[in-house]
């Protein structure tokens, strides 16, 4: 069985990681896409050899060919298309965030729910080689109790021309609290499998919404959780986790990126447990260079998943009830970076507020 595949919107994720995914996954093919400016439509469509091509994402919706659809457009959009896609029939990839309300993410939830078709949100990371790994490492005790998580995302995005506007602006989907960081509190309920419980934040603002910002967690387990964020610098992502028995790091886009120190290891002993496993080290990162990097990969395993989901009929393995919760924190996250105050994610409001204009004379956190 061969799965088409209709993607709405062409710019950004769906071109640069998406697409070169799907046009060599075996059992799907790329039948349609649609978008709004006919000659950039066009020529993605031409690059990756689509026939349905549509100025309108309701043609493409009724388009025989497509059993899925991808829908690759700004947060503000995700309700309306993703309503008319579950109304359709079709299976539903969502780009992260699911949406920018709980209310919008409840009525995607429950139309996903009560539709006869398989639903998934694009957290990607859950995907990555290394994330599933310390996953079941936690799961099986490896690390003793975990204690402490810390992530690190940072990009060179507005070193880039031609920023989208709705990347700039908080109450948009933007900023790294929401664009960036639904990865990151979803990834900390995927590793524990545990709720955030309340955060605390700080970031600032330029001419882009939070363009850089700490945020600390508390989960309902207890562990405390922190991850850094920033645009305008290098590339990086780093997860350290830390258990009663050591700590496992990960180095997101390394070849060989998992490294554990156990307790009590420091020093000399550190570093020929390092020296000792340099071979294994070398072996494993020559198999990740061959399939084009951990990070990479996880994209080609997301889509994998996605479509193994389709054809068993089992939940995808971020469903929109993930992605509600994922927003939900997101939410109590640009409360508390406006208020200064420590916000619990079940006493969060229901939309994304934009971010709080400074007065004259006050000092802005942002």
């Amino acid at each position: 069985m061969t799965i088409g595949i209709g993607i709405i919107g062409y710019a950004g994720a769906a071109s640069r990681l998406h697409l070169p995914v799907l046009t060599r996954l075996p059992g799907v093919r790329v039948t349609a896409i649609a978008g709004t400016t006919r000659e950039a439509l066009h020529a993605v469509a031409d690059r990756y050899a689509i026939p349905g091509r549509y100025l309108d994402y309701r043609t493409l919706l009724r388009d025989p060919s497509v059993d899925a659809v991808a829908v690759c457009v700004p947060p503000v959009l995700h309700e309306v298309i993703g309503l008319a896609a579950l109304e359709a029939k079709k299976h539903v990839f969502m780009e992260k965030p699911l949406a920018l309300s709980l209310e919008q993410c409840a009525r995607l939830v429950h139309a996903a729910d009560s539709a006869p078709v398989t639903t998934m949100v694009g957290f990607h990371l859950r995907w990555h080689r290394l994330v599933q790994e310390a996953q079941k490492r936690i799961a099986s005790g490896r690390l003793g109790t975990v204690e402490l998580l810390r992530t690190v995302f940072t990009s060179g995005i507005l070193r880039r021309a031609n920023v989208p506007a709705w990347r700039q602006r908080r109450e948009a989907g933007g900023g790294v609290l929401i664009e960036s960081g639904v990865h990151y509190y979803d990834l900390w309920r995927f590793l524990t499998g545990s709720h955030v419980e309340e955060v605390q934040v700080a970031s600032r603002s330029e001419l882009h919404n939070d363009i850089t910002a700490a945020v600390t967690a508390r989960l309902e387990n207890g562990i405390v959780a922190t991850a850094g964020f920033c645009q305008g610098t290098m590339d990086d992502l780093e997860i350290d986790i830390y258990g009663s028995a050591g700590r496992l790091r990960i180095s997101g886009y390394a070849l060989d990126g998992l490294r554990f120190d156990p307790s009590g290891c420091k020093g000399v002993k550190k570093l020929m447990s390092k020296a000792l496993s340099s071979p294994d080290r070398l072996l494993r990162a020559v198999r990740g260079a061959a399939m084009g990097g951990y990070y990479a990969n996880a994209y080609d395993n997301q889509w994998k998943g996605f479509v193994q989901a389709i054809l068993s009929g089992t939940p995808a393995g971020a469903t929109f009830a993930d992605g509600m919760a994922a927003t939900r924190v997101a939410l109590a996250v640009t409360q508390s970076a406006d208020s200064g105050r420590t916000v619990r994610v079940a006493d969060c409001a229901d939309t994304i507020a934009p971010v709080r204009e400074r007065s004259s004379g006050e000092v802005s956190r942002h």
